[in-house]
């Protein structure tokens, strides 16, 4: 596998493509936006942690505050 092989920018999970392919559990999240631009949080764990990577950004997401998606223009 190289850098040429990656899936398109467009695909869901390209954040985290490069760190799954290694093995490691991966997850991104919406955190808010930044001078309107979005920010999100990336949460990488060890090899076969799924499950405590989907605990860590479901209890983020009980702390951070809601994101509301910008509108289309």
């Amino acid at each position: 596998m190289t850098l040429r092989n990656l899936p398109p920018s467009g695909e869901r999970g390209r954040q985290t493509y490069l760190v799954n392919y290694t093995g490691f559990a991966a997850a991104t999240m919406p955190c808010g936006t930044v001078d309107g631009l979005p920010v999100g949080l990336q949460v990488i764990g060890r090899p076969g942690s799924e499950a405590t990577v989907l605990r860590a950004c479901r209890a983020l997401e009980q702390v951070l505050p809601p994101v509301v998606p910008a509108e289309a223009s």
